[in-house]
Order: structure tokens, then sequence, then C-alpha cells
């Protein structure tokens, strides 16, 4: 068993793309290790990655997830919980489950006792 890990932005992932097949002619490099290639897929990730238009971008990815969903390229049979924790009156800090560090807006993270202001918040 192993885990895959994954940008939860979905169009710099490579998980499931064609190119993302690790191969001797791309230095094995990618996280597509279960080999699935489809050219549909792979299209419409192509061109989800440059539509500007919410509406069309959610019929892409739908599209994509029926697709992936009917051939069914891997099937994990658990999902990793990763837990965080979020001090109270510490502002601005905010952790990512992709890179696994902290924001790195190191300037804004203070403690509200001590004037920081909150700007953004993450849940």
């Amino acid at each position: 068993m192993y885990a895959w890990t994954g940008n939860p932005i979905f169009e710099e992932g490579n998980l499931f793309k064609g190119e993302g097949i690790p191969t001797a002619a791309n230095g094995y490099a990618g996280q597509n290790n279960a080999g699935w290639n489809n050219a549909e897929f792979n299209r419409l990730h192509k061109q989800a990655q440059v539509e500007f238009n919410l509406g069309d971008r959610i019929k892409l990815f739908d599209r994509m997830q029926t697709i992936w969903n009917s051939e069914v390229p891997a099937l994990p049979l658990y999902y990793r919980v990763n837990v965080y924790t979020k001090v109270p009156g510490l502002m601005n800090y905010t952790f990512s489950a992709y890179t696994l560090y902290p924001s790195w807006n190191a300037a804004k993270i203070g403690w509200a006792s001590r004037g920081a202001a909150e700007e953004y918040k993450q849940k």
C-alpha cells in the first residue's frame, strides 16, 4: 500500500494525467503509477487549465469525474486523515495539507493580544 499526495488545486496535479505516467522517457516523473491514460480525460484536463468561465470549468470537471468513475483506474482503500489545530488568538496562520508547511506570509502571523489583525481565515 502507498499513499498519493496531490495538490488540492486539481489543474496543477498530475495524478491521473497521461503525461504523469512514470516512464524512462520522462525520467520516471509523475504519480500516475496506475498507468491510466484516457485521451478524452487528457484533453479535458488541458482545456480545464485554461478555461476562465466557472460554469464551463464545472462542466469540464463533471465530465472528467464521469470518465474517471466509469473506468476506476484506482480505488483507495482508505483516506489518510491529517489533523491540524488552530490556536485561539493566533491570527493569519494557515496550513497547507499539500505542502505540509505553514503560511509563507510570516509577516502577517501574530497574536491578537499584541495587535495582529485578522486578514484572512482558514476553516
